[in-house]
């Protein structure tokens, strides 16, 4: 839901956002005559692992790695 707030800079040209916290980043837009905030979402731990979950399984699928030859490899890691 958008929300519309009224904001006015004071006299050094800054503005104070509410709900705004140290070292937030944010995307800034902007046209003629409008400015257009939107905060950088940092993707979880886990959003992270899922991706690089996904992307490996892809990797593996298209150099027809098989479940066996991974096995194999973990062994051969867990040796030494």
């Amino acid at each position: 839901m958008a929300v519309i707030k009224f904001l006015k800079a004071d006299k050094k040209g800054k503005v104070e956002i509410t709900g705004v916290k140290p070292l937030d980043e944010f995307y800034l837009l902007t046209g003629k005559d409008y400015l257009l905030l939107k905060k950088i979402k940092e993707p979880t731990p886990l959003e992270r692992f899922e991706k690089l979950a996904v992307e490996v399984q892809n990797r593996f699928k298209e150099e027809k790695i098989k479940k066996s030859e991974i096995a194999k490899a973990i062994k051969w890691a867990r040796r030494k």
